[in-house]
């Protein structure tokens, strides 16, 4: 584990967005250069996030391989008739985003909601993704594993839309975007004195953008891409065989201080898949790449090699590291 984050630490360089249709959408993402011969990363955010969230972790991975990162469907500046921000139509434009790209046999990185997008993508396209990395995805809850309180109660007011419509734009009335960020991020990981100031800025001037959207879609998306969220983790007997029947080499990262996802039904999916390869998190949120990238960066890499699937530059490197 690195040391606490310096706050004012520089702010890796930025690329440039780049943009691809998919199905008559136009989907937003970004690309670092990688090693030649190196594996392909696409790196995949959760519910209310962005490519933006990658920031810390996509410069690190780029040592070692080309890296990709997109704003799934109503979410970041990729926008979509909400009816079209579920579960189901973000995988079918992950799918698409690949085949766009011609995207093979990928390193499909997934957090949160993204980690069930991963999965489902690899169990529905199985030549498209060569390995699956699940870093606090959602999964499937045990009765004795009931989530934070405050995740309960707010989820519970999503699921109905009218209500859940209410709250959230009550919230951006009252709040600035640097006050909404900053409760979001607060939620999402163990410790705010962690994270780098200019990745909070970074998504203080998303929240902007997307608070002066005059399409009116954000919201509409974000419910129900969280009402789907919900209704897909709640069956957790299918979920559990679309996990279990997950072909590829699997790595689940999990902080153990997630509140939103359980550290306990982290351990519990890691039990019952005794192939994938699990590492836990000390003193880490729901979102390890914002407080410590650089762990998150080493158990893929150091996995990866484990298994064999570092050519050998990109080996080499891991090693110099």
């Amino acid at each position: 584990m690195s040391e606490a984050r310096d706050r004012d630490e520089a702010a890796p360089p930025a690329v440039p967005d780049q943009w691809v249709e998919v199905a008559g959408t136009r989907v937003r993402y970004t690309e670092h250069t990688g090693p030649q011969g190196g594996p392909t990363f696409v790196l995949v955010h959760g519910l209310g996030g962005a490519l933006t969230n990658w920031d810390s972790l996509a410069p690190l991975l780029a040592t070692y391989g080309r890296v990709l990162a997109l704003d799934l469907g109503g979410f970041g500046l990729t926008k979509v008739d909400p009816k079209k921000a579920s579960v189901a139509h973000n995988q079918k434009l992950l799918s698409g985003f690949l085949r766009a790209l011609d995207l093979r046999q990928v390193v499909l990185v997934g957090n949160s909601m993204g980690g069930l997008l991963t999965a489902m993508e690899a169990a529905a396209e199985p030549d498209s993704v060569r390995a699956v990395v699940l870093v606090d995805p959602v999964l499937p809850q045990h009765p004795r594993q009931r989530p934070h309180p405050m995740v309960l109660a707010v989820f519970g007011l999503y699921l109905v839309p009218p209500i859940g419509r209410r709250l959230i734009d009550g919230r951006a009335k009252r709040l600035t975007p640097e006050e909404l960020t900053k409760q979001t991020f607060a939620l999402v990981v163990a410790h705010l004195s962690k994270v780098p100031r200019w990745l909070i800025d970074r998504h203080v001037e998303l929240a902007r953008d997307r608070m002066t959207d005059d399409t009116g879609t954000a919201t509409p998306s974000f419910l129900a891409a969280a009402r789907s969220v919900v209704l897909t983790g709640l069956r957790a007997p299918s979920y559990q065989r679309l996990l279990g029947g997950l072909t590829q080499p699997v790595l689940l990262l999990h902080g153990d201080k997630d509140k939103l996802v359980s550290v306990k039904a982290a351990r519990a999916a890691a039990q019952r898949h005794p192939s994938w390869t699990y590492a836990e998190g000390h003193d880490l949120g729901h979102c390890p790449m914002f407080e410590d990238p650089e762990w998150v960066r080493d158990q893929i890499v150091g996995w990866l090699g484990a298994q064999g699937l570092l050519p050998d530059e990109a080996e080499r490197a891991r090693r110099a590291g």
